[in-house]
């Protein structure tokens, strides 16, 4: 029976980039990830894929050439964590042991959360796509090819997202689209919320209504997608805000819709959730060390970790440098002070506001601001596009995922 010094579930961002850390500095620990997709997606680039913008074989590569060398790969799934035993049970029944472990799967992506979604998904005469999977980007550059003109919705969902912003920043890349191709003057576009606001983030709020507005942009506040019926072209909503004007359904002749996201269900099942508030059904970790609250020896990175902060790759590329320190320094140092890098909840989520521009939403615990550059970070920024759209990818997949 092999127990790793270090077993990570899940094989993205977080995970990676924490086994690449972890073998760098400690070439000699036994790692394994235990991961069963074969390949790996930089998902910030999905965006660009779905509107044809870029290719989806250029954000994606094989698995096996991203586990870092030393590493010991599952190719399965995670089903069950037994932490009074350091035990991961997997789909196939085997067991892997561990002294520390990481938890990293990502948030479950609920397609069938909404009536008759993952049908419209599937079905390629129906005009309904989401940028959430590679073949809802495939699907929305599709259509967005053949779209002549006509009403356009956009649905936001209740509850956890990764890339918070996506819904949004689609809205602007399309109008934008749109207008170069003089589709726009017959284009109606609608945007569904079930908030009362747009991002929840002073400053950022405000440009992104004043961007909305002038882009001509409706914003239905206080509904959800419930329903979605694909032969009609409907969808049918529900409000979830007091005082709202009742809407029941909007037709549409293109739908972006944002399925709804929760945490993978071994959390739970292995008593390492919280059981209610916010972070119901999320990792229980200190937001600061992201140690579990109960177990010392479980560390959160990513999605999964139920903490203050929006859900992004550079939040979970900056989880993993805290993690895989905090790992080995409390290897280095059993009996001794530790020296724990702390976690301020930075994340990053730069927000397209037009082909060409953005915001650069850089962010900490309590929306503290983080501006790095120095000019008013509520205002567009051509720079802030150039970096998301072009230095970011070959660094991710160069720098970040090496561990450097």
């Amino acid at each position: 029976m092999t127990t790793f010094d270090v077993a990570i579930i899940g094989g993205g961002t977080g995970g990676l980039t924490a086994a690449s850390r972890l073998l760098r500095k400690q070439p000699k620990l036994s790692v394994a990830i235990i991961e069963p997709s074969g390949n790996h997606y930089y998902q910030p680039g999905f965006l660009f894929a779905a509107l044809g913008i870029d290719k989806l074989e250029n954000i994606q590569r094989p698995m096996a050439k991203l586990i870092p060398k030393g590493c010991h790969w599952f190719r399965d799934a995670a089903t069950l964590i037994e932490p009074h035993h350091n035990k991961v049970i997997l789909s196939n029944g085997d067991e892997v042991f561990y002294r520390s472990l990481i938890i990293s799967p990502g948030l479950i992506t609920q397609l069938d959360a909404i009536t008759g979604l993952n049908h419209a998904l599937s079905d390629p005469t129906t005009p309904v796509c989401s940028v959430y999977t590679p073949a809802g980007c495939n699907k929305c550059r599709i259509i967005l090819d053949q779209f002549i003109g006509g009403t356009m919705v956009f649905s936001i969902p209740a509850g956890p997202l990764k890339c918070n912003a996506a819904p949004i920043k689609i809205i602007n890349l399309i109008d934008d689209l749109l207008r170069r191709s003089g589709r726009r003057v017959v284009s109606r576009l609608i945007l569904i919320t079930p908030y009362n606001h747009l991002f929840g983030l002073q400053g950022f709020e405000q440009t992104l209504a004043s961007v909305l507005k002038r882009k001509g942009v409706e914003i239905l506040f206080g509904h959800e997608v419930e329903h979605l019926d694909a032969a009609n072209q409907t969808v049918h909503l529900t409000a979830t805000t007091t005082g709202s004007q009742r809407i029941a359904q909007l037709k549409f002749d293109f739908a972006h819709i944002t399925p709804r996201m929760k945490a993978p269900s071994f959390i739970k099942d292995s008593g390492l959730h919280y059981d209610s508030g916010p972070f119901e059904n999320f990792l229980k970790v200190d937001p600061f060390t992201l140690r579990h609250m109960n177990f010392e020896n479980i560390f959160g990175v990513g999605d999964i970790s139920g903490i203050p902060t929006l859900k992004s790759s550079e939040a979970a590329l900056e989880q993993a440098r805290v993690v895989s320190h905090n790992i080995l320094e409390a290897s280095a140092h059993k009996n001794t002070p530790r020296r724990n890098r702390l976690y301020n909840g930075f994340t990053a989520c730069p927000m397209y506001l037009g082909l060409g521009f953005a915001l650069p939403c850089q962010l900490k615990y309590e929306g503290e601001i983080v501006s790095k550059f120095p000019w008013n970070p509520f205002e567009p920024s051509r720079l802030s596009w150039l970096k998301s759209k072009y230095l970011l990818p070959p660094f991710y997949w160069n720098f970040s995922l090496r561990g450097w």
